[in-house]
């Protein structure tokens, strides 16, 4: 019980310290009229959200196989979420892939007109925590000038989980930190691929206020 609590009250933390530590920039109304007319977010030097196409990304993840060789594991296959294609990237090797601290899965989901519409990336906690308060940070320092980072909770829950949102136009950024499990989660893709993955696990409940908007 002493580890969940510590891991409760270092989560809390986090959302208390980190997030609301950029209330300065906080959006104002042209912000907000400047978010809509986003066409895409960038998630990587080569790909964004809404923009980049399947053709576009094939050069970096080749070179990341080339890279990693045998210790990248790559699949391909139908996309559920989106109705296109999907595109796995595993590895192990640390310190984790795209020399991102504990990021051993990336996903990349792209629509019928292969454009990309939805990344995730599962990062690997570390020991007691060590990746989290990093990639909150990171996170934090490159999108708040676009959106406000919003800590929702569940208050009907024993389970401490987090999640932190950034709402930008269509767009959102999701950060998933469970209490339990290996991994934190960061989800890029549109408040309308968002809201349909969160109706299925029922927590859309959580996150309507700033999803169905």
């Amino acid at each position: 019980m002493v580890g969940i609590s510590r891991r409760s009250v270092s989560l809390g933390m986090l959302a208390v310290a980190l997030v609301p530590s950029i209330a300065s920039a906080a959006q104002n109304g042209s912000q907000i009229a400047r978010n809509h007319l986003i066409q895409s977010i960038p998630v990587l030097p080569w790909l964004k959200i809404g923009e980049t196409t399947m053709t576009q990304v094939r050069p970096p993840i080749q070179q990341m196989i080339t890279t990693y060789g045998g210790a990248l594991l790559v699949k391909e296959g139908d996309s559920v979420e989106t109705g296109g294609t999907f595109i796995n990237l595993a590895s192990a090797k640390e310190p984790g892939l795209l020399n991102e601290q504990g990021l051993r899965v990336l996903t990349l989901d792209f629509d019928q007109s292969q454009r990309a519409q939805m990344a995730v990336f599962m990062v690997n906690r570390g020991w007691k925590d060590k990746n989290i308060e990093p990639l909150v940070y990171r996170m934090v320092r490159r999108y708040s000038n676009l959106a406000t980072p919003v800590s929702i909770t569940d208050p009907n829950s024993e389970a401490s989980d987090k999640t932190i949102l950034f709402p930008i136009g269509k767009f959102v950024i999701e950060i998933q930190l469970p209490q339990h499990g290996t991994f934190a989660t960061v989800t890029f893709t549109t408040k309308a691929i968002l809201a349909r993955l969160r109706t299925i696990d029922g927590t859309l409940h959580l996150l309507k206020d700033h999803l169905l908007v």
